[in-house]
């Protein structure tokens, strides 16, 4: 899967030179191979190279054995060949074992697969020397011939790190394969944007900013930036149509880091839904992503800036769309929208006292730039304490007791009743005796409560 055949300093994994081989040795390597391809040696596949960060390549078929099952290591990355005369297994699974360092400069994970087969999902996970599965990292679903996975190689080496992981198993479950087709599957990597060099400033992402006119023609439209909000004001002689489209197209680039936005519209109107959409380099409509329905003044609205760029590129897609869709507008009136946009993940420096972020290195437009600094203090304490529970003992068993107050009864509260409002609540505990220490007795019990104040003792 993410097979990063290049190491952080650039340079390329090699594989074995056959051509130094002894001739005796090159027959006994043909002999290995024609045996690997009727399948009568192991399905596993090892490395094929001392540098290579693939350490295994193998497959489930539900349990099956496929005919002929290959790999070859390709520029930045992987093509897997299998084939079978008979559909035996609905899916097969495609697994891959990489280095931890192997994965660390990834990015981006392209993967595509021919025959009309459909990569149904990817799978990451942490292992250990053994390919023991000690952590699920990441599982998406695809649903596709092709399509770029996002991956944080970096998150993947610190996570591995932390919990004593030494490779990384990718599982490519395929569907839709063909009795008989010979399948190619291949996964590239893509190490990312690199950085302007030093001293170079990045283009700037362009951002578009225009109203439906097919719904009529304003008077007066236009948009502003001050101090990180967006402002886009509107009027017209006459209500020609009962909603004014209002679009906000940005490259992918420049909603990287976009969380979300608030939004409101002053003098009555409404804003009645916001539709977020891909578009074709020439603003052509390609598909929608979420739509959501306000009908009210002030609306927030939730943006998983690595999720949609995500099916955005594999829609093809240029641009990411915002159309804000304005109602209750009344002609004659100059109307304002207020767009408060939200980033995250936003770089920064350190000097001596302060730390200094900068969001003009998170490619967002200049008149949505603000600054912060953030001022480092220290605070210590020491104590000494000593701690006796049983978190991991045997558990206390507490009843909860609800006053009924028109019947002038108490009864258990269980999953199947509820307990009343405003009435008091009462809960017996019982924490067993054997977790008390010789000459040792309860000191205090607390209990946390989402639902308000206990108005009864605890026992």
């Amino acid at each position: 899967m993410i097979i990063n055949i290049a190491t952080k300093r650039g340079n390329k994994m090699r594989t074995i030179n056959k051509n130094s081989l002894k001739p005796f040795f090159a027959v006994l390597l043909c002999i290995v191979i024609v045996l690997s391809s009727i399948s009568l040696s192991s399905t596993m596949t090892p490395k094929q190279g001392d540098e290579s960060p693939v350490l295994l390549v193998d497959y489930d078929a539900e349990g099956k054995r496929l005919e002929r099952f290959n790999y070859t290591e390709i520029p930045d990355g992987i093509e897997i060949m299998f084939q079978n005369s008979t559909k035996d297994s609905e899916t097969i699974d495609l697994l891959i074992y990489i280095t931890i360092e192997g994965v660390r400069d990834v990015q981006e994970l392209e993967l595509s697969i021919d025959g009309n087969a459909t990569i149904e999902s990817i799978r990451i996970d942490l292992c250990d020397s053994s390919f023991s599965i000690l952590s699920n990292y990441l599982t998406t679903n695809i649903g596709s011939d092709r399509a770029i996975v996002d991956i944080n190689g970096q998150d993947i080496e610190t996570q591995a790190s932390s919990i004593g992981a030494t490779c990384i198993k990718f599982t490519i479950t395929i569907r839709d394969w063909s009795a008989g087709t010979e399948h190619h599957f291949k996964a590239v990597v893509n190490p990312g944007e690199a950085p302007p060099p030093e001293g170079e400033e990045k283009e700037e992402p362009n951002i578009y900013i225009f109203y439906n006119e097919e719904l009529g023609v304003l008077t007066f439209f236009n948009s502003s930036f001050t101090e990180g909000e967006l402002y886009i004001t509107f009027s017209n002689d006459t209500a020609d149509t009962s909603t004014v489209e209002i679009f906000i197209i940005a490259e992918l680039r420049a909603v990287e880091y976009l969380t979300g936005f608030n939004g409101s519209i002053d003098n009555g109107a409404t804003i009645e839904s916001v539709s977020i959409d891909f578009y074709n380099d020439t603003f052509s409509f390609i598909e929608n992503y979420q739509t959501f329905d306000f009908g009210s003044s002030e609306c927030s609205v939730p943006f998983d800036a690595r999720d949609a760029i995500g099916r955005a590129k594999n829609a093809t897609a240029s641009f990411i769309g915002f159309k804000i869709t304005i109602g209750n507008w009344t002609a004659g009136i100059t109307f304002t929208l207020r767009i408060t946009p939200f980033f995250s993940e936003l770089l920064y420096y350190e000097t001596e006292d302060t730390i200094y972020i900068d969001p003009s290195v998170a490619n967002l437009p200049p008149e949505i730039r603000v600054w912060w600094r953030l001022y480092n203090e220290s605070w210590a304490w020491n104590w000494t304490y000593q701690d006796i529970s049983w978190e991991f003992g045997p558990r206390a068993r507490y009843d909860i007791f609800c006053y009924n107050t028109t019947a002038d009864t108490w009864y258990l509260v269980t999953p199947d009743t509820w307990s009343m409002l405003n009435a008091p609540v009462k809960i017996n505990l019982t924490i067993p005796k054997m977790i008390f220490e010789e000459g040792t007795e309860l000191g205090s019990i607390n209990l946390d409560c989402i639902c308000g104040p206990l108005t009864s003792p605890l026992l």
